[in-house]
């Protein structure tokens, strides 16, 4: 199939939804002849890649700049303004060249309210997987700062007035086929669109070694916890800090590791003081990405009480080396983690309180139950191999194949 993917961040230096275009782009190279349009911001990492790396299979590269007014383009990265100009440049600069194309992929940024304009190309259309539509429930937000209440708030809102926003509606019901992270942000396109949408994992895990190992527990050994990623509110950490200090008024020999930094950082160190808990949750803040990989074999579990999370790299970066995870039921996260490599807390009428100790209660579990923790281990692995990034790519493009093209084989 000769395909167009359209990745604004494309980038094999960087994670989030860069890491996302670059990884799809190495996937579908390897079986279909690729065209990849990215933003020249990302030429010079490509280049070195492919200087260090000879021989691995890569799809071709387009790379379109945008006019950033005298401003280096890294400021403007996540620009929403500039996003949709670069997006129209590119549709422009494709339209153009007049190439022949039997699909087109738009990936990244994969956010229902942002829109792609490839679907103008007149060529079969696949937008995602997109996320964007995932809200978190206003009860589980009293603990943090006003400020933090608020954007959560505006961010409710205007996922409602999407509805009525030309350019989602352009974009989304453009497309033949749109592919979801979330039942959340299915339920949030327009009708048209919401007909021809599924919901499909944006991430995969990477290869894990034949011969990885899953972790031994022990009775009575301490527990190190462990979480990663950006330290804003709706990722929850609050709620871990709190089911902590229930774990160790337990009598349970447990420490929170917390990678990541954030505006949320100060409060969340002030809170971890108000609950007795301080000098058994570490902060190390931002940390580069090959020291963050090689941190995850050192802990025993891994938590990630996220209120919205479309995905979750980290989730699958914790299970490729053995680390069972506890996560709740909002968001993507709960498509990856299921009864065989962790745990899922409930939140449906739940209050934080109730939440916190539902959440304590499953890493409870866990830490008193070694053999149960090893099991679980092993499930990691196993998951984390069913969730590579050929299954999860390949599953997509069967389902692209069979909607879209299998009825014009028919005919």
């Amino acid at each position: 199939m000769k395909l167009l993917l359209s990745t604004f961040a494309c980038t094999p230096l960087w994670g989030s939804e860069p890491g996302v275009g670059w990884r799809w782009a190495l996937e579908l190279a390897k079986k279909h002849d690729v065209t990849v349009v990215t933003h020249d911001y990302f030429e010079q990492h490509i280049v070195d890649f492919v200087q260090r790396n000879p021989d691995v299979t890569l799809p071709r590269f387009i790379y379109v700049a945008r006019s950033a007014f005298g401003i280096h383009p890294h400021r403007l990265l996540n620009s929403r303004i500039y996003y949709v100009l670069w997006q129209w440049q590119a549709y422009r600069h494709i339209k153009a060249r007049g190439e022949a194309f039997d699909l087109v992929h738009h990936l990244t940024w994969g956010t229902y309210r942002f829109p792609s304009f490839m679907g103008l190309l007149g060529k079969p259309f696949v937008k995602g997987p997109i996320g964007g539509g995932e809200r978190s429930p206003v009860r589980l937000f009293p603990r943090v700062p006003l400020k933090a209440f608020l954007f959560e708030a505006v961010r409710t809102l205007l996922i409602q007035l999407s509805r009525l926003d030309p350019l989602v509606w352009l974009s989304n019901c453009s497309a033949d086929l749109v592919l979801c992270k979330t039942d959340e942000t299915k339920s949030i396109l327009p009708p048209p669109a919401r007909k021809r949408a599924i919901v499909a994992a944006e991430i995969g895990a990477a290869p894990v070694p034949d011969d990885a190992q899953a972790k031994t527990y022990t009775p009575g050994k301490p527990v190190k916890l462990f979480f990663a990623g950006r330290l804003i509110s709706c990722k929850g950490v609050n709620f871990a800090i709190q089911a902590l200090r229930l774990l160790r008024e337990r009598g349970m020999s447990v420490t929170l590791t917390v990678a990541g930094d954030g505006e949320m950082r100060a409060s969340l160190e002030n809170l971890a003081r108000q609950e007795g808990v301080h000098e058994h949750v570490h902060f190390l803040g931002s940390l580069p990405r090959a020291e963050l990989l090689n941190l995850y074999p050192e802990m025993d579990f891994f938590v990630f009480p996220s209120l919205h999370d479309s995905s979750g790299n980290v989730i699958l970066e914790s299970m490729s080396v053995g680390l069972p995870v506890v996560c709740l039921d909002l968001g993507g996260p709960r498509y990856f983690v299921n009864d065989s490599c962790g745990r899922v807390v409930a939140t449906t009428g739940a209050s934080e309180t109730q939440v916190v100790t539902a959440l304590a209660h499953a890493l409870g579990e866990l830490i008193q139950n070694p053999a149960l923790a090893n099991e679980l281990s092993q499930g990691a692995i196993a998951r984390s191999r069913e969730l590579s990034w050929e299954n999860q790519i390949g599953k997509v493009y069967s389902i692209i194949e069979e909607k879209l093209f299998s009825e014009k084989r028919d005919r």
